[in-house]
């Protein structure tokens, strides 16, 4: 999102959200960097939702990334980055200038103490949507993505406002002045349509009859889908434990999104040989989507602190 760095002593950096868009409580409000205590505290844009934090020690390093807005590759946008080890980055300061960027980039890596490895005794809270069940050495975290009635109206308003325009199409490009080439757009058009609709769809179905799952223990680490009438598992992705990487969370990346990824080793490794080789964000996330067990964790119901304390916790009780 859009921050702005707005008070820097020898204890802390704090960089807050711009007030044009403090209207939204999905978002993140601010970042503290507490220096003495070794932690970045995430504090949310809302009351109802506790801040989470992130480790000094789990941090990798800072950048500016350039992000290209337009096709034609003359419109920039410089991000200021922090990248974790998990592989997730996190949007902190957004630009128009490079160094401007850049100056903003030396301030923060100025002042915030990542040599600080020390992180106090504080552990991650659950949200309530959340429920754990431990059995002997097996813990399994199981949630819902509850279908609401703004889900059900977004999806009937964008189907309508989709056939509106397929009919102002048809209109205009096959019955007003039939041709080929009028023919052929409206056919990608209602391809696209139903592809969209068709995903939805599904999509919807999923969270009203499926609940989710994630489980750990000393052999392996499990992901799953079940009905929530019977109980019966719909998909299952279990990775042994020697294979297994960690879970991966950009909070407010602009690329990868807010679901928490799902990494076995073998994805780690790729995703290092990707970008060295400088491949792009989005295109890392895609070549990994095609390898076998790769899953994002959806927490729909979740503001996305919470789905960071969600990938806390399960470090925490893991280890």
């Amino acid at each position: 999102m859009y921050y702005k760095i707005t008070s820097i002593t020898s204890t802390e950096v704090i960089l807050d959200l711009r007030s044009e868009f403090l209207f939204n409580n999905s978002v993140i409000k601010s970042f503290v960097f507490d220096n003495p205590n070794g932690v970045v505290w995430v504090i949310p844009n809302s009351d109802a939702v506790e801040k989470a934090f992130i480790r000094y020690r789990d941090i990798d390093y800072f950048e500016v990334k350039t992000r290209t807005l337009s096709g034609n590759g003359k419109n920039f946008r410089y991000d200021v980055v922090m990248n974790l080890k998990d592989l997730s980055n996190w949007n902190l300061i957004e630009s128009t200038d490079s160094q401007t960027a850049n100056v903003e980039l030396n301030r923060l890596v100025g002042a915030v103490q990542l040599g600080n490895l020390t992180s106090p005794s504080i552990k991650s809270a659950l949200p309530s949507l959340v429920e754990v069940i431990e059995e002997k050495s097996l813990t399994t975290l199981k949630w819902r993505n509850p279908v609401s009635a703004q889900d059900v109206l977004k999806f009937v308003g964008v189907s309508t406002l989709a056939v509106v325009a397929l009919g102002w199409l048809i209109n205009s490009l096959v019955l007003k002045n039939p041709s080929a080439m009028g023919l052929f757009f409206v056919l990608i058009f209602v391809g696209i349509f139903i592809l969209a609709v068709v995903s939805q769809t599904k999509l919807i179905i999923k969270d009203k009859f499926l609940q989710y799952g994630f489980s750990f223990s000393p052999d392996d680490v499990s992901y799953f889908e079940e009905s929530v009438s019977t109980g019966k598992k719909k998909k299952l992705i279990k990775i042994p434990i020697n294979e297994w990487f960690g879970l991966s969370f950009s909070g407010n990346s602009k690329t990868v999104g807010t679901d928490i990824l799902m990494l076995s080793m073998d994805q780690y490794k790729n995703y290092l040989q990707l970008k060295k080789a400088g491949t792009s964000p989005l295109k890392i996330i895609k070549a990994l989507e095609k390898l076998d067990n790769f899953q994002r964790l959806r927490f729909k119901a979740l503001h996305v602190v919470q789905r960071l304390a969600v990938v806390n916790w399960i470090a925490e009780a893991s280890l």
